[in-house]
């Protein structure tokens, strides 16, 4: 009888402690260790873990059906066989667990993915795909003729259907810096007309769609880079050879950043480099220069045309690049014709540096010694083509 007492006690006890126990669970929150603090694949765990439990190493690929690298990629495990959670930057991690695990994973413009891992095996991989979030296609931005206005225009998703789309505006090289992005509105629409574009200061831009759906967004999608009172006054001094006036003078400049033809005389030029210079004017033969130009407001280039005799067989002007500009120790010159002559003069036109090219189509040219400044590289072929440049020195 006494022992029938023991026995019944004993039971009580023990479903006493398992009942605390479990409760005690119930209200416990597990660790959480940073990516930093995670062990390697394969790293021995402390041997009275071990001695209790069967750890699998588990490698996790994560890839996008985007095919693109990922943005702000958070993965987290559980691992309930020591209760701590591990937080991931890297699409590629793993860990030693016993078995299970909980893992969910975020990235910016794609679905979340939520689940329950079970490895079975001796050494585990698993490969994940994170569906990606359809963003917006084919934007495009127009400015108004009058400079007020910047159109907005873009097609929604061909595979989707978002509830509505929210539009941003950027200085251009900001597109990591989300928190630098004016927000402008949220539309249904697929358009937009940003009527604050005139109250801009000068600069370049970029806008950025986000498509909206329930409770997820996609990427941002950025317009061209555009530029907003970016231009430049160009004056073009041409001359001829044999100090006669030019007839029928004719002088372009061709921007391919807005692919627009200016023709003389013109205002002002939309920012852009290179510049390409064309001019003719009868019984000479044609020029053209590419001309780098930068944020300054006032360019002057000097063009020589060179009158056609019967002792000279070119029928076009040499094709002439100047580069880096601005130079910090050296820079280039190159042409598709031999050069005779180059020399570096200041503003006020006092050569300071002469090259004599020896026929070469190409010329190194050490500026090392030249003070920071404006300065003018004077050119002149083997055939007597005259070429003027400036040169912005900045060490």
């Amino acid at each position: 009888m006494k022992t029938i007492i023991l026995t019944i006690s004993l039971l009580i006890s023990a479903i006493f402690a398992f009942t605390q126990q479990y409760e005690d669970g119930l209200n416990h929150t597990p660790d959480t260790v940073n990516f930093g603090d995670v062990p390697n694949l394969g790293e021995t765990m402390p041997e009275s873990i071990v001695a209790t439990l069967n750890y699998i190493p588990v490698l996790v690929e994560v890839y996008s059906s985007t095919d693109e690298p990922f943005t702000n990629f958070v993965a987290e495990m559980y691992d309930p066989c020591n209760d701590t959670t591990y937080i991931f930057t890297d699409p590629s991690f793993g860990l030693e667990t016993c078995g299970s695990y909980q893992l969910s994973i975020q990235a910016d413009g794609h679905y979340p993915y939520l689940g329950e891992i079970i490895a079975s095996d001796d050494y585990f991989v698993y490969e994940i795909m994170l569906i990606g979030i359809s963003p917006v296609e084919n934007l495009t931005v127009e400015i108004d003729e009058s400079d007020i206005c910047a159109l907005i225009n873009w097609d929604a998703p061909s595979d989707d259907n978002p509830e509505n789309y929210s539009v941003f505006r950027l200085p251009s090289g900001m597109e990591n810096n989300p928190e630098s992005w004016d927000s402008l509105t949220t539309v249904v629409e697929t358009e937009y007309n940003d009527s604050t574009w005139s109250d801009l200061e000068q600069g370049y831009y970029r806008y950025a769609l986000v498509a909206n759906y329930s409770n997820v967004c996609s990427e941002a999608i950025f317009s061209e880079e555009i530029g907003k009172d970016m231009s430049v006054h160009i004056i073009v001094d041409a001359y001829s050879d044999t100090g006669l006036p030019l007839t029928n003078l004719h002088m372009e400049i061709y921007n391919s950043c807005n692919d627009s033809t200016y023709i003389a005389p013109w205002d002002q030029i939309e920012l852009c480099s290179p510049l390409e210079l064309s001019v003719q004017a009868d019984g000479h033969h044609s020029y053209y220069e590419e001309i780098y130009v930068f944020d300054d407001d006032y360019y002057l280039v000097e063009v020589v045309l060179i009158a056609i005799t019967e002792n000279i067989n070119l029928t076009k002007a040499p094709k002439i690049t100047y580069f880096p500009n601005p130079a910090e120790n050296h820079f280039t010159v190159e042409s598709n014709q031999p050069l005779k002559e180059i020399s570096i003069s200041d503003l006020s036109g006092k050569v300071l540096m002469t090259i004599n090219s020896e026929d070469l189509k190409q010329e190194h040219i050490d500026i090392s010694t030249l003070p920071n400044g404006i300065y003018f590289v004077n050119l002149i072929t083997n055939h007597n083509y005259k070429s003027c440049q400036k040169l912005v020195i900045h060490h």
